[in-house]
């Protein structure tokens, strides 16, 4: 099998996989590349788990499928830990992040979607932009207004009670900050947070954030 990342034949021995049948996606030269930092935070006392540092090779690949369209990446991002999220978000109806339309139009898929695809959680959308608003576009302290550009879309919400909302890479946190107070006006008050990246402190970059 060929790695998604290398192109290159796999043919590394994988203990859980003794008859030889590789199936990752990603080998393991290229996934020692990613800096994995499996942190557990909190924001606003939402428990927040972010995978990755948003540097190196994480920081390229999002960006190639993100921003140039290179579909054939959505399976490398979280197939190491698929188990493990799993079983920690067991019986959470996962949500994500709004982006904007005219982005998932021009790129023919919503990236974030196609990441969490892989997660066996039930989906509903639940956020939408109101607008075009970028937040890379906007300084950072001016990010909370965010909230005036979400839209909740009520009807979706009906016999759910806890809720995961992923996104691809975490900044100031500013959007699921708005997302979380917006389903806390419905009553939803069992709510966290997954990200694939995190930019790790001095390294905030202007490009794809929260």
């Amino acid at each position: 099998m060929i790695c998604k990342v290398c192109n290159e034949e796999k043919n590394e021995f994988n203990i859980l996989d003794p008859i030889g049948v590789n199936k990752h996606f990603l080998c393991n030269k290229c996934f020692n590349k990613f800096n994995v930092i499996y942190e557990k935070y909190k924001i606003n006392k939402i428990n927040v788990l972010s995978i990755y540092s948003y540097d190196g090779l994480i920081k390229e690949l999002i960006y190639q499928f993100k921003g140039l369209y290179d579909y054939e990446l959505k399976d490398v991002f979280l197939e190491y830990f698929i188990d493990e999220l799993e079983f920690q978000y067991l019986g959470y109806t996962l949500t994500y992040a709004p982006s904007s339309k005219e982005d998932d139009t021009k790129r023919g898929y919503n990236h974030v979607e196609e990441i969490f695809s892989c997660l066996p959680n039930k989906k509903v959308k639940l956020f939408i932009k109101k607008d075009n608003y970028k937040q890379s576009d906007v300084k950072y302290k001016d990010r909370e207004k965010i909230i005036n550009h979400i839209a909740l879309i009520k009807e979706n919400l009906k016999g759910i009670k806890r809720v995961l909302i992923v996104d691809d890479v975490l900044t100031s946190g500013s959007t699921l900050k708005a997302c979380a107070s917006l389903l806390y006006k419905e009553g939803i008050k069992d709510i966290k947070f997954l990200t694939v990246s995190k930019v790790v402190e001095n390294h905030r970059n202007k490009g794809y954030d929260n």
